[in-house]
């Protein structure tokens, strides 16, 4: 049996917000003003992870039996279920992504807005989508949330 690779791109925002905000027809969640658009920003769309958040406020409704989310809900839910060492979401980018000394090197550099030299990682990582160039033209993650896990488990 063979198996053909097919890249998931990430989301834009407008899908992005849909999927938070309309799941489906007959299941709503209703968050304050300006959470979904956190969430986006959050994640940039990364489609696991955007998946995760939104199981997890989704677990958080059907637990406590209400339909009105907030925003120290979203809170606990990074604090508590995305920024964990365990998040498979993020801890794959670290074992696939991270995996050599090159590439951890790169990622460091990239966290402390270091000059990189290493145009194999850089290549890898950008092709990957998991960096970008801000609008100085330096690169930056993509996600913020990864960045904020690499930061608090020291890559």
């Amino acid at each position: 049996m063979q198996s053909v690779h097919l890249p998931v791109d990430y989301l834009n925002k407008a899908d992005s917000l849909q999927l938070i905000t309309q799941p489906n027809e007959t299941f709503s969640i209703r968050y304050p003003a300006g959470v979904p658009e956190q969430m986006y920003d959050l994640t940039q769309g990364h489609p696991a992870l955007l998946q995760r958040i939104c199981k997890e406020l989704v677990d958080i409704a059907n637990k406590e039996g209400r339909r009105d989310l907030t925003q120290a809900d979203l809170d606990r839910v990074i604090d508590t279920k995305i920024i964990d060492k365990s998040t498979n979401e993020i801890a794959i980018f670290k074992t696939e992504f991270c995996k050599t000394d090159a590439l951890k090197a790169t990622v460091r550099a990239i966290l402390k807005d270091e000059a990189l030299t290493d145009e194999e990682s850089l290549s890898m990582l950008e092709t990957h989508q998991y960096i970008v160039q801000d609008e100085e033209g330096n690169w930056k993650l993509r996600v913020p949330l990864f960045e904020t896990w690499l930061r608090k488990f020291r890559i």
